[in-house]
């Protein structure tokens, strides 16, 4: 509960240093979404992305397209990381495109962080939606040696 709590606060803090500005308000307003389907809606996840949008995670090729999107959100959730929580620290927009730089938490079913790191999303406006077009993030988490 306090964990809601503190997103909830979180959210609001950044939505009024954001206000006034529709693309940054619409990413956030996209990550809202995205925090609440995480761990249990893959397929509305992969939604939030273009057609022919790519997560480009470390380790792994380019998974693009909807339905290898959701594939791959789904196999987190069944490795145990059911929430996350997203911060954004700057959006930059010019014309249909916008870039987002943002911090990131991960935690499992029992509210443990198992992760946390940094991201940048290039967004692309689409039929009037700001969507999710490159997704690419890393852990601030030194691998163990």
């Amino acid at each position: 509960m306090k964990q809601a709590a503190a997103i909830m606060i979180g959210i609001i803090f950044v939505s009024l240093a954001f206000a006034g500005d529709p693309v940054k308000q619409s990413i956030l307003d996209g990550n809202a979404k995205l925090m609440k389907a995480f761990g249990h809606d893959a397929q509305a996840i992969a939604k939030l992305y273009t057609e022919n949008g790519q997560l480009l995670p470390a380790g792994s090729g380019a998974i693009e397209g909807h339905v290898a999107i959701a594939a791959f959100w789904q196999s987190v959730f069944d490795a145990g990381v059911v929430s996350v929580t997203l911060e954004t620290l700057e959006v930059s927009s010019m014309g249909d495109i916008a870039a987002e730089v943002g911090r990131l938490e991960l935690r499992n079913q029992e509210g443990q962080v198992v992760d946390t790191g940094k991201y940048v999303v290039i967004w692309k406006l689409v039929n009037g939606a700001w969507k999710l077009h490159r997704d690419i993030w890393t852990s601030s988490i030194s691998p163990e040696k």
